[in-house]
């Protein structure tokens, strides 16, 4: 554990070195912003290529020098879910520049989840084989695209997927899962997140993109899929609680009320509509999501501890409340 704690250290280190290098490098390369999300800063995009680039070095380090201490070979086909994210993030980072189809785009993450379930152990459910496979993958495309919307406000992103960490963490724990492809993923991605949320807020230098919000949200799908095919249902669902609540209820509305297309920007979210309607600021909605899921983490360990239902419950009600909270503010 006491490595585990260095590892992360000098991560998070290593991740402030090169978002400053990258900053740095491509200051006046400013991304172009929405009208509707109002920043009164000027931005460098594309930062997520510095948490696929250190992810990939240190799984590189750790699988030659086991820092870790995880018996890779007895993680089943963990190399198909490295290359399907080395995929994802070159095409995630072409679409940045270059804007590639939806379609396309659409269409890869279908492919490259559907190549990926190689790297789980599935018929976990009472389902039939293959529509559990159909159902993973839908699951785990739509996971992609939640973290793609939620990089939109400043902090925004990276306190959720700090959070989702630190509860991955706590549920390893729990269940003493260390040896498993997903504390690798965890103990690596939380340091890096939180040394490019130095960068992306309060005063925010550098966004994510595409770069890294899509293969971030891959991870983020591995692991609940993992955790469920480990029967650890509950659990999984309080680690992106708020997320899945906001965009779901969110697309049901534009699909089925409004007759939108779900992929139309109407920068629509819940979390969105106080500061695109300028009724409070990115520092506002980053303090309220640190609220949300402190409550969510603190809910979460009491139903590890008492294995109690209702603890769920009011954690998806206090989510709710708040969705409710955030379209009251926005009028």
């Amino acid at each position: 554990m006491t490595l585990s704690i260095y590892t992360a250290v000098s991560l998070f280190l290593v991740g402030l070195l090169l978002n400053k290098i990258y900053f740095e490098f491509n200051k006046g390369k400013y991304v172009e912003q929405s009208k509707l999300v109002p920043n009164n800063h000027k931005i460098v995009g594309q930062a997520g290529i510095i948490f696929i680039l250190i992810f990939f070095l240190f799984f590189f380090i750790d699988f030659k020098l086991n820092i870790l201490n995880i018996d890779w070979y007895e993680i089943p086909r963990f190399y198909s879910l490295l290359f399907c994210l080395l995929i994802l993030s070159i095409i995630s980072f072409i679409d940045d520049k270059y804007d590639i189809p939806k379609r396309v785009r659409f269409t890869i993450q279908i492919i490259v989840c559907y190549l990926s379930t190689s790297a789980l152990n599935l018929n976990f459910s009472p389902l039939p084989f293959k529509i559990e496979l159909i159902l993973i993958v839908i699951i785990w495309v739509y996971l992609i695209n939640i973290s793609n919307f939620i990089d939109g406000l400043n902090g925004f992103f990276s306190i959720n997927i700090i959070f989702f960490l630190i509860g991955t963490l706590i549920i390893i724990n729990s269940y003493d899962l260390f040896d498993d492809i997903i504390f690798f993923i965890s103990i690596t991605s939380l340091p890096l997140i939180l040394s490019f949320l130095i960068f992306n807020f309060p005063k925010p230098k550098l966004f994510f993109g595409d770069s890294g919000s899509i293969p971030v949200g891959f991870l983020i799908g591995y692991i609940l899929v993992y955790l469920f095919s480990l029967k650890i249902y509950l659990p999984a669902l309080f680690l992106f609680l708020y997320p899945i609540l906001d965009i779901t209820i969110t697309l049901i509305d534009k699909i089925i009320f409004r007759k939108k297309a779900p992929w139309e920007r109407l920068f629509d979210y819940f979390f969105l509509k106080p500061v695109v309607n300028k009724k409070k600021g990115h520092e506002f909605m980053f303090l309220n999501m640190f609220v949300i899921n402190s409550s969510n983490l603190l809910f979460l360990v009491i139903y590890l501890y008492s294995k109690n239902v209702i603890f769920f419950l009011a954690a998806a009600l206090t989510n709710i409340l708040f969705l409710f909270y955030f379209s009251k503010i926005s009028k």
